[in-house]
């Protein structure tokens, strides 16, 4: 699981490039999807934002969080595979108090 510091959005050239760069990658992943199915459900898009490697234990109670992940599995479970502090002055719904 990744765990990033969200910043300022990509702007479109930049990430419009990355989906672009994955195009190989998914092909190859269905190839063959049987053998490359955990990759498949597992795969994750870039995220739309620049962000920061950031330690699990910097997060506390109260951040806000984007969380991608997958699921559920045989047992039911989800998994997160990226987590990500949101600043939330960058999505002002979020910054809004609670009716």
């Amino acid at each position: 699981m990744a765990v990033l510091e969200a910043g300022a959005a990509k702007d479109d050239a930049a990430y419009n490039k990355e989906q672009q760069d994955l195009i190989p990658t998914i092909q190859a992943l269905y190839q063959d999807p049987q053998k490359n199915q955990d990759a498949i459900v597992r795969f994750l898009y870039p995220p739309f934002y620049t962000t920061t490697p950031l330690a699990l234990s910097a997060l506390k109670a109260g951040d806000y969080v984007q969380v991608a992940m997958w699921g559920p599995d045989t047992s039911g479970a989800y998994h997160a595979l990226r987590v990500a502090r949101v600043d939330a002055s960058l999505f002002p719904t979020l910054a809004q108090p609670k009716q």
